[in-house]
């Protein structure tokens, strides 16, 4: 079972993974995506994984609306649930940056929030005990 957490194209790329059958629940069981500045309001996960989405979503980043598909504001549940805030900068890629969503990642932890909460317990087995971080680094193949 992994968590994948991503922002911006990170996310993007943790949707793309969660939602590949051959990947998840074939290598790997996606228990839990993380994606924050991410456009993934359209990307679905693999069927019958059991994948939960969280997104987090400035609603001043305009990143974030490049799918052109808002999360509905209403069927918001533990298996997706995004957490928009309004967070203007008055700076695109202020209102982007990774250090700005780090914080409004932290103050999720005490929100009053059943489907947060639930979300949190989920993230639990992840962040206790022991673990390992794969970063991988991807470069165009270069022909001779």
């Amino acid at each position: 079972q992994v968590l994948l957490v991503g922002h911006s194209e990170g996310g993007i790329v943790a949707m793309d993974l969660a939602g590949d059958p051959a990947f998840n629940g074939g290598r790997v069981r996606v228990q839990q995506v993380v994606a924050a500045g991410s456009p993934i309001s359209s990307k679905p996960v693999a069927q019958g994984s059991g994948t939960r989405v969280l997104s987090i979503e400035n609603v001043n980043d305009i990143v974030t609306h490049l799918d052109a598909a808002d999360p509905p504001a209403s069927h918001q549940s533990v298996e997706r649930l995004t957490y928009r805030f309004a967070n203007d900068q008055h700076n695109i890629v202020a209102s982007h940056d990774v250090s700005l969503y780090a914080r409004q990642a932290a103050g999720l932890a005490d929100s009053p929030n059943p489907l947060m909460i639930a979300v949190q317990a989920g993230l639990r087995p992840f962040m206790d005990g022991s673990a390992t971080t794969e970063v991988f680094t991807m470069h165009d193949r270069v022909t001779p």
